[in-house]
């Protein structure tokens, strides 16, 4: 059974909805620093981070360059 575009996204958004784990997002404004800190509170807590400096002409919600870790 081949599974279309169509029936993939819905496949998609379903995972979304009923995944079990919460995601969280934090975002940090860092103002000409070449690096940032975060405390992790437990030992053993894993921290992955990604980031993607992005310069725009204008921002949509703050008048701040900034970096989104996701």
């Amino acid at each position: 059974m081949k599974v279309g575009p169509v029936g993939f996204c819905i496949a998609a958004i379903l995972a979304f909805i009923f995944s079990p784990q919460a995601v969280y997002g934090i975002r940090f404004v860092i103002d000409r620093e070449e690096c940032f800190s975060h405390n992790v509170q437990y030992e053993g807590d894993t921290v992955h981070a990604s980031f993607v400096v992005i310069k725009a002409d204008s921002s949509w919600y703050s008048s701040h360059d900034g970096v989104d870790l996701v």
